[in-house]
């Protein structure tokens, strides 16, 4: 009876100081780190309109995603991160199919007559769900995430004012893509060169001036090494955020419909911070006598779209027709699509 009386009193203490013991949390789940490349540097317009759907599926994920920010090329050149996107080198980049021609054949018409920030990012939202354009994306491995697409292009110039398209003819001019068939087209000479460049290049004389929007522009301070800028429609250069497809398939569901949902803020986000921000800009120049304004004439403004249309747009639709690719129809749809939702705001 002792013994027993015992081993009792031993198997109550033992089962009371197990329980009076804390059990220790279990351990957070490791976040899944992202890696992101971007061709610009994180002050710039440009980056933070595009970025903010990044910065807002982070937060929304609540510590499940963490990504790692690399700007200005350090870990990717602009010209390849296609190529580090589809092989998982980056998760999430910026993208301009102008850089690397040829890797996105069908996604090139983006640089054709894009209009403001937002009406151009829903067109190119509907533009990749047209399965042709969708497959192009999948055979790279490649999920479209958000709006990049960006306001028309005009030119800046350092020594010569630019009064009518005759003055473009014989300017050395930094310009990529339709852009630069575009100015070709139209007597100028076109110079490829990364973005970081440019500057130098301005004030060196390499280059006479380049193609941008004031956002763009006035970002990377052209103000100091140009005198005038005139805002012919050159259209805007498309581009956009996208996401490896295997690391977007590794997202927790409900965080993939989160970002998807969030898709219109950000056309807000970006056309307050890079179309109206750039607006801003320039009047400022303008008012500090930085930057000589001169708008473009009605006759030269229809002279662009007439040229446009019938040699670029046109030249286009042969080099995909080579390719044994629909250049007629993707590009008659983004056409239709630009139409469709030129001069809505549907941020608001």
């Amino acid at each position: 009876m002792k013994r027993t009386g015992l081993w009792g009193i031993l198997s109550v203490a033992l089962i009371s100081a197990f329980f009076a013991i804390p059990l220790q949390a279990a351990a957070p789940a490791k976040p899944m780190i992202l890696k992101f490349a971007g061709w610009t540097p994180p002050q710039h317009p440009f980056s933070r309109a595009g970025v903010w759907i990044v910065q807002e599926m982070e937060r929304r994920s609540e510590g499940r995603i963490k990504v790692e920010y690399y700007w200005s090329n350090s870990l990717i050149p602009a010209a390849q991160l296609i190529d580090a996107l589809q092989k998982g080198v980056a998760d999430i980049a910026f993208i301009n199919p102008a850089y690397q021609p040829g890797k996105m054949p069908l996604l090139s018409v983006i640089s054709i007559a894009v209009g403001d920030v937002c009406p151009s990012a829903k067109a190119l939202q509907e533009l990749m769900q047209m399965p042709e354009v969708k497959a192009e994306l999948d055979g790279l491995n490649i999920r479209y995430l958000g709006p990049l697409t960006n306001n028309s292009y005009g030119v800046w110039t350092k020594n010569k004012q630019v009064r009518t398209i005759a003055d473009l003819k014989g300017l050395k001019l930094r310009a990529v893509g339709n852009h630069a068939n575009l100015l070709y087209a139209l007597g100028g000479v076109p110079v490829s060169m990364p973005p970081t460049d440019i500057y130098q290049a301005i004030e060196k004389g390499t280059l006479d001036g380049a193609l941008a929007n004031p956002s763009f522009a006035l970002g990377y301070k052209w103000d100091e090494v140009t005198k005038y800028y005139n805002p012919l429609p050159f259209g805007g250069l498309g581009q956009f955020v996208a996401m490896n497809k295997s690391a977007w398939e590794k997202l927790p569901p409900d965080l993939q419909k989160r970002t998807a949902a969030i898709h219109d803020m950000a056309c807000g986000a970006g056309h307050e911070i890079y179309q109206g921000g750039g607006e801003v800009l320039l009047q400022n120049a303008a008012a500090q006598g930085k930057t000589a304004v001169t708008q473009p004439s009605q006759e030269d403004t229809a002279k662009m779209q007439e040229v446009t249309k019938a040699k670029i747009a046109s030249d286009w639709v042969d080099k995909m027709n080579k390719r044994g690719l629909p250049g007629q129809k993707v590009l008659d749809r983004w056409l239709e699509l630009l139409a469709k939702w030129h001069g809505t705001r549907p941020f608001e």
